[in-house]
């Protein structure tokens, strides 16, 4: 199979160079980039000295292992950031759900592992606790005591990672 990405404008790439990607499988693509004639620039072509190979794992998510009220063993990678700061978290959720429900499950699992600082709630008049967060070297503290909404809004990318069946101890 091939594809043809053509000239484009912008900063993928520099102006009159196109893209030919083969896949071979769905592990490997190898990766052509060339330049060609365009209307405003003299013509000439030429075929650029990189070639690139990527090997792409595959995990299998077999989505029967969810089935008829079965729990799995998800191990989602969450990556977190605040300006250049970044924290990766690997949590792990066990439960008969998929896809976007099991993220959304891994970073309430992790804000409740979380530890927390205590405070006077002036609001309530109660004693109150406010998650903290390290993003890198950077102190976050769940201030507005948001919760889950505050962790989301740091999220930058979930991937499921693993799946496998629960192991049942009798």
């Amino acid at each position: 199979m091939e594809r043809r990405i053509p000239p484009r404008q912008g900063n993928l790439y520099p102006r009159g160079q196109a893209m030919t990607i083969r896949s071979y499988s769905p592990h490997i693509a190898l990766v052509h980039v060339t330049k060609e004639e365009t209307p405003d620039t003299s013509a000439y072509s030429e075929t650029a000295e990189m070639e690139k190979v990527t090997y792409i794992p595959v995990m299998n998510y077999d989505h029967n292992l969810t089935l008829c009220m079965r729990k799995a063993e998800h191990v989602v990678r969450l990556t977190f950031a605040q300006w250049e700061y970044r924290q990766v978290v690997d949590v792990v959720v066990t439960d008969n759900t998929r896809g976007l429900y099991v993220i959304g499950q891994a970073v309430q699992n992790l804000y409740d592992s979380l530890p927390t600082i205590s405070f006077f709630n002036h609001d309530t008049d109660k004693d109150d606790g406010m998650a903290e967060f390290h993003v890198g070297i950077l102190k976050c503290i769940d201030e507005g005591q948001e919760g889950v909404d505050w962790l989301n809004e740091m999220l930058i990318k979930a991937e499921i990672i693993s799946i496998k069946p629960e192991v049942k101890s009798c």
